[in-house]
């Protein structure tokens, strides 16, 4: 989905960012080489990088959360 018009950015690219390092608008545009011009997509790009860093990364799901209690 395309987020930012302006400059072109996708949530994709945001996310990249997000995982490169990028913890707000500024870094976003930082990573991606473009600045901000209207600033109408920063509060989307904001939730899309808190998004980012509150998921965990690189844990594994132990089987007992996936298998059905047993009674």
């Amino acid at each position: 989905m395309l987020v930012c018009l302006c400059n072109g950015l996708s949530d994709q690219a945001i996310r990249a960012a997000a995982e490169n390092g990028a913890t707000c608008c500024k870094g976003v545009w930082a990573r991606c080489g473009c600045r901000p011009d209207c600033g109408i997509c920063g509060q989307v790009i904001r939730d899309i990088v808190a998004d980012h860093h509150a998921r965990p990364r690189g844990h594994a799901v132990p089987a007992v959360v996936l298998a059905p209690a047993k009674d």
